[in-house]
């Protein structure tokens, strides 16, 4: 009996939690908010149409780091800028909507250099993770597909820690304390926060489709309309997940 009495609970915690996620939305710092991800989505947009546009590839994967540094050329280095400057902003309002939900005392721009040493931080970890990546695409086979596997379970593990560590950042001390919080986090919650990710994709996965909609319906002769809308609804939906998933790390 008690167990389902707290299975109950879990439930009732979850289903809160995706009704308050839309409360973000009524905070009156959330239009300085909303401008930051949408200049961050503008510039991943941005970014991302120009590799898109710009890059061909013809030749083995052997040769492709060296082929990028010779196509791109000294372009490169301002589209890593770029890159970072898009995941630094992502990352900050990420914390931002978590300092709201947890009501936090700390001051935003107190923990500014925090969150570029995150930034910092987590580019590495996930360059070398892509560098990885490449190292065993090298040479496809049994073992690559067996390492592959154990790879991309590690990759889900680092990705989740690390999506909870910013999360976690405006009611920890240091850095450290965030990333250690968001690994004992993991692992006592791992499967209900697994749960409370399906049903919040479920969702997201609606309105995303009805904006998605909306953009073709009426922005389809406009490529820079439809880009902007594209960019509104990222903003919302990403907003609206980071609202809830930090709801469910507050009813821990």
């Amino acid at each position: 009996m008690t167990f389902f009495k707290e299975l109950k609970n879990k439930s009732d915690n979850m289903l809160e939690c995706l009704l308050k996620g839309f409360k973000v939305f009524a905070n009156k710092k959330t239009i300085a908010i909303v401008i930051l991800f949408l200049i961050s989505f503008l510039g991943l947009n941005y970014l991302v149409n120009y590799i898109i546009d710009t890059f061909t590839f013809s030749e083995t994967i052997v040769s492709l780091p060296m082929y990028i540094i010779g196509y791109y050329g000294i372009s490169l280095l301002w589209l890593i800028l770029g890159l970072f400057a898009v995941f630094f902003v992502s990352n900050y309002v990420s914390y931002l909507i978590a300092h709201l939900v947890f009501k936090s005392k700390r001051k935003p721009l107190d923990d500014l250099t925090k969150v570029l040493g995150y930034t910092f931080f987590m580019s590495i970890i996930f360059s070398f993770m892509y560098f990885i990546m490449y190292l065993l695409l090298l040479s496809p086979g049994i073992i690559s597909i067996i390492l592959m596997i154990i790879f991309a379970i590690i990759t889900i593990v680092i990705t989740l820690i690390a999506g909870l560590a910013i999360l976690l950042l405006p009611v920890s001390k240091t850095l450290k304390e965030s990333f250690d919080r968001a690994w004992l986090f993991l692992k006592k919650k791992f499967w209900l926060l697994v749960a409370l990710m399906i049903l919040l994709g479920i969702i997201t996965l609606i309105i995303s489709f009805i904006l998605e909609y909306a953009s073709i319906l009426w922005l389809s002769n406009s490529a820079y309309a439809e880009l902007i809308l594209q960019s509104v609804a990222g903003t919302i939906i990403t907003m609206y997940s980071i609202a809830v998933i930090a709801c469910f790390i507050k009813k821990k």
